[in-house]
Order: structure tokens, then sequence, then C-alpha cells
């Protein structure tokens, strides 16, 4: 059975649209006062980062796979949600798990499951019942700085969570500029109105400064009709989504504090793959850091640091199970990090981090779910749990020869699942007109609340070894050209099964691989910038019934083989500038509906067809007012984000045609 949902027809339509905006731009012309596109090939390529790095440097020098997604990078595409500026990360999609929540696919396996770590300001958001971050389907871009992502592990140098990648999201309390700014953006789709609205406002004065911006969105996530495991219709476009952040950053006489507090709930339209209309289910945490970083010497310096979280995920309220499902826990973190720069360039760093948690069983009022679970008994006959976890890391970056020698480990003690050691190794080079990288590296997830407390068997953390190899060569004055190759290997992933036992629950699967190629090229005149990515992947997924597609290997549910992205930006005249966007995600396999079928209920896999969509966008500067308007999925093409293991949710469809629009105004 094929699902189809993309014509060839508009396939063509959308391909003409874009190649019309790029062959339409080729001229170069000298900068404008007003112009989005202020960094030259050779300015991006300088640009410091320390994504995996030590000290600040170039994305072509870190000892890792890194992507930098600048906010001008944001415009460039015509991005109206984090959303969307993550799928511009070679390799990106995105899949539906329980309740609606949209999750990440990332080289080819479903990520969304505790093996990214996400950052916002450096704070860790993944909670801490099951390790993932719920991304707000509608998380403005209005607030964001620049995201930095880790195609990679991360393990030795940021612990938990860095399995495939580290996806460092800051907003723009960390650029460094003065004054006001105010957002709104309006946007329709099938009917349904979406509104955002931010503002910010940051002060310095004699090496003090405050930062402080706030959002707040209201809208819908689904597109038309979506039909339960059972058959039963839902209207998509009538679930609400509203949400709110609010972030600070401060700075005084050598003090840092910054605080990051977000809220959203959505119409959760189905639980576990059968309707249910009536719920909502809200996410909300409230993140503190502080630290003081103390200056021993001119080339040493002892950051002492706290973090504290405090959540409420995944919580359920419903008219037929009122308060069925409320699990508050808290986290404190303490981290002690030296840094120490030698005269012959090398640098090290080194630290200690413990942290302890604790969960609540507020209310339990899920007896299908859970059968015989309450507030009293949850947690193996307890209200409440707690565990903590240590760590030490060391790392170093070593100049030889032309050369950058990168090395550095992690060892972390886990009171519910033992110990796991992750080391890392790289070595690189970047040059004017070339860049080469061989990396090798570890990373480790322990086990959250949910579950530990919902283990078959003993739990070991899961472990992820990766290799890759980067180059890149400069193509003229103009152009940049880089490929990646990388392999992987999760041990002990923990998913949810069937122990030898019988018993269900979480347990430690065997090992699983996965391989592919990324191809990166960005293009820079005074008035164009394009950028073009592609991914192709292949994953053992056999190893994990969890994932595996019938009768085809080297694909997992739910995941593309393929994915290409190309977006432009061409300055028009001083203050107006045309962003069209292509991208193409190759086949999947899902569960859908066949009334046919004799299971029960009546689910089967089935192949989806290619995705191909385009978007176009238009930006009018004139400062202090910028307006940005746009046509997301210009074509009107369905899109559907399958469940990328076996479960029994059907495809969800999010497409349908959005007209939006956005204002901004700074002073």
């Amino acid at each position: 059975m094929d699902v189809r949902f993309c014509s060839r027809s508009r396939m063509a339509q959308v391909a003409a649209l874009v190649l019309f905006a790029c062959g339409s731009a080729v001229a170069e012309s000298p900068p404008a006062r007003e112009q989005l596109l202020a960094l030259s090939l050779d300015e991006l390529m300088g640009v410091g980062v320390s994504t995996a790095s030590i000290q600040p440097a170039s994305w072509r020098a870190q000892p890792g796979v890194v992507t930098v997604i600048s906010a001008e990078d944001m415009a460039v595409a015509g991005a109206r949600t984090l959303q969307d500026v993550l799928q511009l990360v070679p390799g990106v999609s995105y899949g539906i798990d329980v309740f609606n929540v949209p999750g990440v696919v990332f080289r080819g396996t479903w990520a969304y499951e505790g093996k990214i770590l996400f950052l916002v300001d450096d704070i860790p958001v993944n909670d801490l019942l099951f390790g993932i971050y719920a991304i707000p389907p509608n998380f403005p871009v209005e607030i964001l700085e620049r995201v930095e992502v880790l195609r990679g592990p991360g393990g030795a140098k940021y612990g938990e969570n860095a399995e495939l990648a580290v996806i460092r999201i800051y907003t723009r309390n960390t650029a460094q500029r003065e004054g006001f700014v105010a957002v709104t953006t309006a946007a329709q789709r099938d009917g349904s109105p979406l509104r955002q609205a931010s503002a910010g406002q940051q002060w310095r004065s004699q090496g003090n400064e405050l930062a402080m911006l706030g959002t707040v969105s209201a809208g819908n996530w689904g597109s038309g009709y979506w039909e339960d495991a059972t058959g039963l219709p839902i209207n998509t476009s009538d679930q609400d989504i509203t949400g709110a952040q609010f972030a600070v950053d401060a700075e005084w006489h050598g003090n840092h504090l910054q605080l990051y507090i977000e809220h959203f709930s959505l119409d959760a339209v189905q639980r576990y793959g059968f309707a249910a209309a009536d719920q909502e289910m809200t996410f909300e945490h409230a993140n503190l850091r502080l630290e003081r970083e103390l200056k021993l010497s001119p080339s040493t310096t002892l950051t002492p640091r706290w973090t504290y979280r405090s959540e409420n995920t995944w919580h359920g309220e419903s008219v037929s199970l009122p308060g069925f499902y409320e699990l508050p826990a808290w986290r404190h973190t303490l981290e002690l990090e030296a840094r120490h720069g030698m005269a012959n360039g090398v640098q090290l760093r080194a630290g200690v981090q413990e942290y302890w948690a604790e969960v609540h069983a507020e209310q339990m009022n899920v007896p299908s779910a859970f059968p015989g679970k309450t507030p009293a008994n949850y947690f193996g006959g307890q209200s409440s749990t707690d565990y903590d976890s240590f760590s030490a890391y060391a790392e170093a970056e070593i100049p030889w020869s032309g050369y950058l020698l990168g090395v550095g480990g992690r060892f972390t003690h886990h009171s519910e699942s033992g110990s796991a050691a992750v080391p890392r190794l790289a070595l690189t080079r970047a040059e004017t007109d070339w860049h080469v990288k061989a990396l090798a590296g570890s990373a480790y997830r322990e086990p959250q609340f949910e579950i530990t407390n919902q283990r078959a068997t003993g739990l070991k953390p899961e472990q992820t070894t990766a290799y890759e190899i980067e180059g890149g060569h400069r193509l003229g004055e103009h152009q940049y050209l880089t490929a990646s190759l990388f392999r992987y290997r999760l041990r002990d992933a923990l998913v949810f099964g069937v122990a030898p036992s019988g018993i269900p629950g979480y347990v430690n699967a065997p090992s699983f691989h996965g391989e592919g190629l990324e191809l990166q090229w960005q293009l820079r005149y005074d008035r164009v910038q394009a950028q073009a990515n592609y991914q192709r992947s292949r994953t053992d997924d056999d190893a994990i019934a969890l994932y595996d597609v019938q009768g085809r290997s080297g694909q997992s549910l739910g995941a593309p083989r393929d994915v290409f992205n190309l977006w432009l930006g061409w300055q028009l005249d001083e203050r107006w500038s045309l962003h069209p966007r292509l991208r193409y995600e190759g086949e999947r396999t899902a569960y859908v509906r066949d009334p046919a079928s004799s299971a029960s209920p009546p689910l089967e896999q089935a192949r989806l067809d290619e995705e191909i969509g385009g978007d176009l966008a238009a930006r009018y500067r004139s400062w202090p007012w910028t307006v940005d308007a746009g046509v997301r999925n210009v074509t009107d093409e369905e899109r559907l984000l399958p469940q990328p293991y076996a479960g029994v949710s059907p495809p969800y469809p999010v497409g349908g045609r959005e007209a939006w629009l956005r204002l901004e105004y700074e002073f």
C-alpha cells in the first residue's frame, strides 16, 4: 500500500520557482547600507564559535562537525519557527510522538528520545522524566540570535544526552547590542490564525549588563483531518497551541546570571494513537544558572557554576480524566571548571560536576496506561524518588605540525545505572582555502525518572561512538564546498520493549549503527547568498525491532534516507530582499491505517512518497523598521509526520499553505 502526497507537477513548479530566483540573481553589486547580507565569504569563515572547541575558532577549525545558523541565515531562509531553523541542518527531519508532540529525526535515527542535548543560552533544557526536549511547534525565530549544532557526539565536553548531536540555541540576550526591540507576527493557515509577539531590552553600563526578552504565541499545529488508529477523524485545524518564553541575562562585578522560563500547551488530539480530543498537554520549566569567573592568572581561570531546574512537563489534563498525569521534578547541578592557556598555544580545560534530582507524583489517574498506579505508590511503592550523578572531565587542544590535536574524556557515575567513560580524539587543520578533520568520539545517555520507573530489567547507560571525516575547499572567490562522512554505533540503547522474562518496560536493546554522507555548499556575493546541503544516511534498522522496516534493511521507521535543502537571499536594492527556499525529503516508512488489515488496530507498514516543498519570503528594511512577509508551502503540498517507531499513531498532517507577516521595530 502506498500513501502518495507529492504531486510531480507541483514538484516541478517549486523547483522552477527557486531556480528562477537563483538564475535571476547572478550579478555582483556594491553593498548597501540597509542590506540584509552583511558578511562576505571570508568574514563568514572567520566567525568564531566554541561549540566543539575550548577557545572560540571558526566552524572550519572546530574539532567537530559543526553547523552555525545566524539570525541573518534565518532571515535569508525565511524561517518563522525554530523547527524551520533546525530543518536547515543537514539530515534533520521530524516525526510525531505520543500526544502529538513533534520530535527530531537525525542522521537517519529517531533522536528525540534523549539522544540530542538541547541548550538554551547554554542552559540544558532536556526534561527530567524522559531526557527529551519537547520543541514548542511555534517557537518563534524573533527571539533567536543564532543556533549552533554539533553534528556528532559531545559527551566528553557536554555530558549526558549529547549522543548524536548538541543543539545550542542562543537568544537575542546574548547579542552585543543595546536598546529595545519589539516584534509581532501574524499568520494564517487552513483558516486558522497564528499570532506571536516578542519584546526585549538590553542595557550596558561600565561593564555591567542586563538583557531580558519575552514572547507569547497562540495558534494551531496540524492541518486538515487526521484519522486515529480506529479511523475516527479529527479536525486538527481546531487544535490550539499557546506558548510563552521569558529570558534574562545579567552580568555585574564578575557574576553572570541567566534565567530561562518556558511554557507551552497543546491540544494533544491523540493518546498513544487513539483520539483524545478533550486532552491538553502542558510543558513548563524554569531554569536558573549562576556562575562567577575567577581570574587566577592572565592565563588561568576557575569558574564555579550552579544550575537549577524546576519542571512540570508532560502534564496532562482532560475532561474525562482531570489532572490525570502530573510529575513535577527538580534538579540542582554544581560544577567547578578550570581553564588554562599555555605559552606554546596549548589549551586545557578540566572540571567536576555533580547533580541531584527529585520527582514527586502529584496526580496519577491513568489506570489504562499504568494499572494499579496511584500517587502514593507510583515509584516502586513510593510517591517520590531521586537520583544523583557525578562526573569528571578533561580536554586539551595541542598545536602540532600545522594541525590541531584535540583529546579529552569524561567519566560519570549515575546512582541508578552505574558508570560510563567516553573519550574524544580530533585532528583538524584549517587553511585559507581548505580544511580537513578526522574525529572519533563517544557519548552517553543516563536513564531519567520515567525510564527507571518503567524499566523491565536493570539498566545500563546508553552509549554512542562515532567516527567522522570532513573536508572542505574553496571554489573560487565566492563559494565553499564541504563533505562529511560519518558512522556511529549505539550500544545498550534505552528503548521500550519486552525483557526476556516477558515483562514490558524499558530495556537495553542490541547494538545499532548508522552511516552516511553530508554535503554543504555556500555561495556569497555582495547582494546574493545561497546555501544548500544534502544528506544520505543508512541505518541498521533490523537490529532493534522498534525501528525495523519490515522486509527492507538500511532505513529506520519514519526516517528519510535523503534530505536536501536549498535557500537563497537576493538583495534587490538597499531595502528590499527576496528569499526562496526548497526542501526535499525522500521516501519514509510508517504505520498507516489499512481497513482491509486483520490487525487490531488495522495498521500496517507502508511507504510514504517523497516530499518536496517550497517557501517564499520577502523583507523590507528601513531602520528602525523591518517587515517580513512570506508564504510557506507555496504549492499547498500535503505534509505528514510519521511516528518513527513501532507505535499505533498514523502519520499526522502538518502541511497546508500558510501566509505570514512580521513587523519589527528597534531603537
